[in-house]
């Protein structure tokens, strides 16, 4: 009964964000593994990113050609490759070095993926990206399920929660702007052709490989 209510309360949140290729694929991966609790198989997190690509992709390929499907889907695919190895070389050793380190693998591993795509299409490389990661990331489920209580209607007439939805919004955005007011914040005016792009996903995609099998022919291979 619960997996069915989520299943409902997520896809209604999907149509009222309107539906963005990044929204369709966390609701099909967590629909995907909802659906396994229904019928009693255990979904496992990379078949279920794979089924939501195909799937948004057999109804509009047109997708594959859009930068927030590219980001989406390659961010989480490098999470979930990259997520383990990372988090198992920092510090955890108590609660708040365990958060952090959680959060910096997330960061890491996203950007390990994203960072070619970023440079491309924005021509910047970002420089702090790991460190306001950790102020801004914590707050945002508390931002998201308050803005989606206001959505809904049932938060409208809650003074108090308009206030704090608000008041963090407002707050991050603030924090944002400060951070790219500083020069060493960015590198900036990065052109990138398509040719070094494929080059940059075949050396880091390979090297991780390379570090994951920990083998030096890889590495050879490799250089």
């Amino acid at each position: 009964v619960r997996a069915a209510i989520i299943l409902v309360l997520l896809w209604g949140y999907a149509f009222l964000t309107g539906l963005s290729p990044s929204v369709i694929r966390a609701c099909i991966m967590v629909s995907v593994v909802l659906t396994g609790i229904l019928i009693g198989r255990r979904a496992r997190p990379m078949n279920s990113l794979f089924i939501a690509a195909f799937g948004m992709l057999l109804y509009n390929p047109h997708y594959l050609f859009q930068v927030s499907f590219q980001l989406s889907f390659l961010s989480v695919f490098t999470i979930l490759l990259f997520y383990k190895p990372i988090y198992n070389l920092l510090p955890h050793s108590n609660y708040i070095a365990e958060k952090a380190a959680s959060l910096l693998s997330v960061s890491a591993a996203a950007q390990i993926g994203t960072l070619p795509l970023v440079i491309y299409y924005f021509h910047e490389l970002p420089l702090l990206g790991l460190l306001t990661n950790l102020i801004i990331v914590p707050l945002l489920p508390i931002l998201l399920g308050g803005g989606f209580l206001w959505l809904s209607g049932i938060g409208i007439n809650i003074p108090v929660l308009t206030h704090i939805i608000n008041g963090m919004a407002d707050g991050l955005d603030q924090f944002s702007r400060l951070i790219e007011r500083y020069d060493w914040s960015s590198i900036q005016n990065i052109w990138v052709e398509p040719e070094s792009l494929i080059l940059w996903f075949i050396l880091i995609f390979g090297g991780a490989a390379v570090f994951l099998s920990h083998q030096v022919k890889g590495l050879i291979g490799l250089l």
